[in-house]
């Protein structure tokens, strides 16, 4: 978006709120703040939010397009602006969920006083619900009886499924990691501080290997982990793979002793 046009004769006059505004601190407009409130008092709206997008992903065109500082600076000096016209701005923000950033934004979002947020879903190209991967998905749910009777027809499966999950915890275990009290596949690795579980799990992607983070308000605040899961599909050389990555960035970042 790069400009706004004339207010019609009815249909855009008299709103109670537009709340979905994105300005020049996102890549997704080059509108200034004050060309909305002037087209809001205009329009006889009284009340907008300013949503800038902010990403996750680092490829995103939004992931540091603009500092949360700058961007709560600017939007709450532009509310004292207008205040006297009789316009309320408010300081927002649209995030893009991914399930696999879903600690990143829960620790954002706690940590940052927004006065409105906007959660959407976005396709494009890195985006897991392109129509592909959407349909691949649909299409699963039938198939799911099917996986039950293959249980049930190779129990060889599980078999593998728990010595992967008892050779990955004692290996864990064996460098100096905390994996918790889980009795199942699902194996937590602790690490204590928020902070400290991104970035380890930022530099395990790193690696090639996706542990999530969870951090607080999700679990306690001195709870944060990594949570991992093998299946029976791991070969032993993937695993060796994925252990080695754990204890290399864990010396690393000073999560087990070098």
């Amino acid at each position: 978006m790069t400009g706004l046009p004339a207010p019609g004769p009815e249909a855009d006059r008299d709103l109670p709120l537009d709340a979905h505004l994105h300005t020049n601190l996102s890549p997704d407009s080059d509108v200034p703040i004050d060309v909305y409130c002037a087209s809001a008092v205009e329009r006889g709206i009284p009340e907008i939010a300013i949503t800038d997008h902010v990403d996750f992903d680092p490829r995103a065109p939004a992931h540091s397009f603009a500092s949360f500082a700058t961007r709560e600076r600017e939007v709450r000096e532009a509310a004292a602006r207008w205040a006297d016209r009789g316009l309320r701005v408010h300081f927002g923000v649209e995030i893009s969920f991914e399930s696999h950033r879903e600690a990143e934004i829960r620790e954002h979002l706690a940590r940052n006083p927004y006065d409105f947020v906007i959660g959407s879903v976005h396709v494009m190209p890195l985006s897991p619900y392109t129509g592909a991967r959407v349909a691949g998905w649909v299409a699963g749910r039938t198939p799911c009886l099917a996986a039950i009777h293959v249980l049930e027809d190779e129990p060889e499966l599980i078999e593998r499924l728990w010595s992967n999950t008892r050779r990955f915890k004692a290996e864990l275990a064996r460098m100096g990691f905390d994996t918790g009290a889980s009795e199942t596949p699902i194996t937590p690795v602790m690490v204590g501080d928020s902070a400290a579980a991104i970035r380890f799990a930022d530099r395990l992607l790193d690696e090639g290997v996706w542990a999530t983070s969870v951090v607080f308000p999700t679990v306690a605040l001195d709870g944060a982990r990594l949570r991992t899961i093998v299946t029976a599909a791991h070969s032993d050389e993937e695993l060796d793979t994925c252990l080695d990555a754990f204890s290399r960035v864990g010396r690393e970042l000073g999560l087990i002793a070098g």
